[in-house]
């Protein structure tokens, strides 16, 4: 049996199935009409509340008055997160056979061992508010010099 007719078959099943289930089974996939579900309250634009008494207005599963965004989420996070940059000096090693006299005939033109900077990138996030940054070890495993860069443009040396 050839690839074509391997993936050609079960895609071709695949879509029978997902037809039928729609055609004779949509309660399946959607809700049915008139079926409010499980409410999701959301504060109403320009709209303030009292702790007792919050301006929220309650919203259907979608029934969304614009476009799903986490915009917002987005926006009160971004000062938080910072970019980390670092600088690490890699050594190169020779091979300890090239270091026997019989061996560096045979391979005295090889290039010797150089170092080189290595830089990296990363991101965090700030934890508290005297700048403790909570990351990943491997973006500053090991790392000679360590650059924080926040969202605003300022840069400090960690």
């Amino acid at each position: 049996m050839s690839l074509a007719q391997r993936l050609i078959f079960p895609a071709l099943v695949g879509a029978v199935v997902a037809v039928s289930v729609l055609y004779w089974a949509p309660e399946w996939v959607m809700p049915p009409a008139g079926q409010t579900g499980n409410m999701t309250t959301l504060p109403a634009p320009g709209k303030t509340g009292s702790p007792g008494n919050p301006a929220v207005t309650p919203v259907a599963p979608g029934e969304w008055s614009g476009p799903v965004s986490y915009s917002r989420a987005v926006q009160a996070a971004t000062p938080s997160v910072v970019n980390i940059y670092t600088k690490k000096l890699i050594r190169t090693k020779v091979h300890p056979l090239l270091k026997d006299s019989f061996f560096k005939r045979f391979f005295s033109n090889l290039p010797q061992p150089k170092e080189r900077i290595e830089s990296s990138l990363g991101s965090g996030v700030i934890m508290s508010r005297d700048g403790h940054i909570i990351t990943n070890l491997h973006v500053i495993n090991g790392a000679d010099e360590i650059q924080v860069a926040l969202h605003d443009g300022r840069e400090a040396t960690a």
